[in-house]
């Protein structure tokens, strides 16, 4: 909570705004975290409900996963609750576009238990990825020699690799 945030650090003056982005920030990273404690003792709803609640306050980066782990946990706690294929749902981000390797071995035992066969991961990963990706809004930067580039001017339809570099 904000409150817990500033007790804390007594000696500091923190704005409201701050404490309250902090407290929350905390409890992202808490929930998961619990709810994946809660799912080895094998209290499936209780686990459910955290996760929940960690997802409607986290915030997601452009892939889509948070900073919290907040979906390998949860879709290794589903693979735990019996739940297979909200295992895949859950795990196909972190595995495949964020290089979860935890979030990877569940996958591939959910996927197993999905399709009642072996699965070969990286063939399904290669099929999937194109899936997961989000694609992004137009923008236009200028280039060393100012002359202006859109990112759809580059090649449509196909994945474009950006690396943003400044010399130092």
């Amino acid at each position: 909570t904000p409150e817990a945030y500033r007790a804390e650090f007594p000696d500091r003056e923190i704005s409201d705004e701050k404490a309250e982005r902090r407290g929350k920030r905390r409890r992202v990273w808490a929930l998961p975290l619990r709810g994946w404690a809660l799912a080895n003792e094998g209290l499936h709803s209780e686990a459910e409900a955290d996760f929940i609640e960690a997802d409607l306050l986290a915030e997601r980066n452009f892939i889509g996963l948070t900073d919290a782990g907040l979906d390998s946990l949860h879709g290794r706690a589903a693979l735990l609750a019996g739940k297979a294929q909200q295992a895949v749902d859950l795990l196909g981000l972190p595995a495949v576009m964020g290089g979860d390797l935890e979030a990877l071995e569940a996958l591939t035992l959910s996927l197993e238990q999905v399709r009642e066969a072996p699965v070969d991961i990286v063939e399904w990963s290669r099929e999937i990825r194109p899936k997961l990706a989000r694609n992004s809004e137009n923008f236009s930067l200028s280039d060393y020699s100012e002359n202006t580039l859109d990112l759809s001017d580059l090649a449509k339809g196909k994945v474009t690799l950006l690396a943003f570099w400044f010399p130092t």
